[in-house]
């Protein structure tokens, strides 16, 4: 499976329809075949931030922020 696919569709599916669930669903799957994709942890953070998730969207930020330090 394309894992950069699903991070693109969560992405679409996030800011064009505003489907939060459809859209965490697929940066799961993204995250499923690759747990150290940034993109799909900063999406999966920022729609969490965003639909009032803090705790569960910092999480996901700080796996981003450890694999990418400078990208911060």
């Amino acid at each position: 499976m394309n894992y950069k696919a699903f991070c693109i569709l969560g992405l679409i599916y996030y800011k064009n329809y505003k489907d939060a669930e459809k859209s965490a669903e697929l940066f799961s799957k993204s995250l499923y075949f690759n747990s150290r994709y940034v993109p799909a942890l900063l999406g999966m953070s920022t729609l969490l931030f965003e639909n009032n998730h803090s705790d569960k969207a910092l999480k996901y930020l700080e796996k981003a922020l450890a694999l990418e330090p400078l990208n911060a």
